[in-house]
């Protein structure tokens, strides 16, 4: 044998292992535990020019925060429409994150720094007008 088939091989042997690469992500190994209550500290609220809805700044106390989820404060309910953390455009953030949330449903209203928000998944959506 010489040295360019032990370095290169014989053309032969099939090197690849397309069939067995699987990527993945940090935010792929977050799970939601219906047994854990989803729950935020605001750091911030604040509005953006010509946005209705507050973006809020929170640091996820316990649980899951994601996208689409449904919070409560201050007796009004609201839907999560996006989610900014360290994991990007992943829509998902866990326990100890600082997140960044765009809201639907609180419209012109400032919560407090310090105020607690609890979330729920979709499926628990209140019917439409209940709140």
């Amino acid at each position: 044998m010489s040295l360019v088939s032990l370095t290169f091989g014989d053309k032969r042997n099939c090197f690849s292992v397309l069939p067995q690469i699987q990527v993945t992500r940090p935010s792929d190994c977050i799970k939601i535990d219906p047994s854990i209550e989803n729950k935020v500290e605001v750091l911030k609220s604040c509005f953006f020019y010509k946005h209705n809805e507050p973006y809020i700044v929170a640091n996820i106390t316990s649980g899951i925060v994601a996208e689409k989820m449904f919070g409560e404060v201050n007796g009004k309910t609201f839907e999560v429409t996006e989610l900014n953390s360290k994991y990007g455009d992943a829509g998902i953030a866990k326990q100890g994150m600082t997140i960044g949330i765009c809201v639907k449903g609180l419209e012109n209203e400032i919560i407090q720094k310090g105020a607690v928000i609890l979330f729920r998944q979709c499926q628990e959506q209140p019917p439409l007008g209940v709140q």
